[in-house]
């Protein structure tokens, strides 16, 4: 119990520093639960969606 505990700790951790990454790239916008303080809204910027849509159409990769 203690490991799962650890790993998903470790997981939580390796998700927020991804979100660091990718708002700091201007890809994704954070903003505030206006009915929960404690929770996050995560969402893609215009140019991530931009992106996203070049790749998807480049058929450089397969959707499962």
């Amino acid at each position: 119990r203690k490991q799962r505990v650890r790993q998903l700790a470790r997981s939580a951790h390796n998700g927020l520093r991804w979100l660091n990454v990718l708002e700091n790239k201007g890809l994704i916008r954070r903003s505030s639960d206006p009915f929960d303080g404690r929770r996050i809204h995560v969402s893609l910027t215009d140019e991530a969606f931009t992106k996203m849509r070049v790749l998807v159409e480049s058929r450089e990769f397969e959707v499962i």
